[in-house]
């Protein structure tokens, strides 16, 4: 039977081969995470601008008529159909 000497050529080969696939997977990882970590950030800043909007344009029209009984009509619906989304409405 074969054994495996600390001296021969083939394991200095394979372990170095090894560490080395070792590091260049662990660097590929660093940089696939960093990159999700990138996307997920701006998708989000993205997203969270949108839904602005869009309550900003819903809500608009009631704010500048003064109807305080649509306003808060709307306010109720938004929140019963979003309950991660606050609303907050402030006077001049």
């Amino acid at each position: 039977m074969w054994r495996w000497r600390r001296n021969s050529l083939t394991f200095r080969l394979t372990g170095t081969l090894m560490i080395a696939l070792a590091l260049l997977f662990l660097a590929s990882a660093m940089v696939q995470l960093g990159m999700q970590d990138r996307y997920a950030r701006g998708s989000t800043a993205i997203n969270g601008q949108a839904m602005a909007e869009t309550l900003f344009g819903a809500l608009h029209t009631t704010m500048l008529a003064n109807d305080r009984g649509a306003l808060a009509a709307s306010m109720k619906a938004i929140a019963a159909n979003s309950p991660h989304v606050r609303l907050r409405i402030f006077n001049k």
